[in-house]
């Protein structure tokens, strides 16, 4: 059992990199929480849509709040932030120390590569890596679909890709397929 305080508002996530204890803030993403059309739970992560626009003193407060927690902590690289904005206040809910779900999203959105940023942080030599600046999407999304009834994953779809040459900036139309052949009960 939790208990926990509602605050309205927009469930966000940030994703952050620390280095010698100061968190840089790498982007933000709205969060699908609960959505019904994915069949998620009440408050069940279902996705995150990104990049998403901050006001500039709520950036500065996800900075100083993420530095305090990489120091408190001893975090170094990547890790995120989840928080519900209430108009111009980020409210905590929970902190990932680890590479988090929306960090792909970014990537995708901003053309970053974030394990970069992770390298870097933990003892890579900074230098010019190979990197896309050039976002082919401006805006990205990615959702969890949660099953609505019992069913047995099929060994075909349109999922399967056929050995396309391998590019990490293809934004994939599916992952985290599951074997065929899978028993999937509802709720997963």
């Amino acid at each position: 059992h939790y208990l926990q305080e509602f605050i309205p508002g927009a469930p966000m996530s940030a994703l952050l990199s620390a280095a010698r204890g100061v968190a840089s803030l790498l982007g933000v993403t709205e969060q699908l929480v609960g959505e019904s059309w994915l069949h998620a739970p009440p408050f069940g992560y279902a996705g995150n849509i990104g990049p998403a626009p901050l006001p500039p003193a709520v950036e500065r407060a996800l900075k100083e709040f993420g530095t305090a927690v990489a120091r408190g902590a001893g975090l170094v690289g990547l890790f995120g932030i989840d928080f519900i904005l209430a108009g111009t206040i980020a409210h905590p809910v929970e902190i990932n120390p680890r590479y988090p779900a929306s960090a792909e999203v970014v990537e995708h959105a901003t053309g970053r590569a974030v394990m970069i940023d992770h390298a870097v942080a933990c003892g890579a030599a900074d230098r010019d890596w190979p990197v896309r600046r050039n976002p082919r999407h401006r805006v990205v999304g990615k959702v969890v679909y949660y099953a609505p009834h019992a069913i047995r994953f099929p060994p075909v779809g349109p999922w399967d890709d056929r050995d396309p040459p391998f590019d990490p900036w293809t934004l994939p139309a599916f992952a985290d397929i599951p074997d065929a052949d899978s028993a999937i009960e509802p709720g997963q």
